[in-house]
């Protein structure tokens, strides 16, 4: 094994903005053939990590109304960025909450068009979240 093979296996290897990022969006169903986006897949994806981050932002925070404070701080600087910008604001709720930022999610980072309709998906099933109640039982 050559040094650099031995070297990103410590950290990310590659890089969602090089050449081969379409390809691996392929192979995750993410983008058919064709290179369209597959929204089943995309909103799956979506409402995944949205479930994922919302109970770590339950389990990070004093109260049910810790998290209602941030959620809305996020909502929000979303109703006023443009798409892009709404997924560089998921983002910063992985690095409030020390976290490292999932590996799909890092991918899909590298394609605008992708991390755009994520952040929508990502950002409306949040809304959702927030506004059930079965959560503050």
């Amino acid at each position: 094994m050559n040094e650099t093979t031995n070297n990103c296996r410590a950290s990310r290897a590659h890089n969602p903005f090089d050449d081969g990022a379409r390809e691996r969006l392929r192979r995750m169903e993410l983008l058919t053939e064709t290179g369209s986006i597959k929204a089943s897949a995309l909103i799956a994806l979506a409402h995944t990590f949205a479930g994922l981050l919302f109970d770590d932002l339950c389990d990070a925070s004093q109260d049910y109304s810790g998290v209602q404070t941030e959620l809305q701080q996020l909502f929000d600087a979303v109703d006023r960025a443009e798409p892009r910008q709404k997924f560089l604001l998921l983002c910063l709720q992985y690095d409030r909450l020390s976290q490292v930022l999932p590996d799909p999610i890092w991918w899909i980072s590298g394609t605008p068009e992708i991390a755009g309709e994520f952040a929508g998906h990502f950002i409306r099933h949040l809304k959702k979240l927030n506004c059930c109640e079965e959560v503050v039982r």
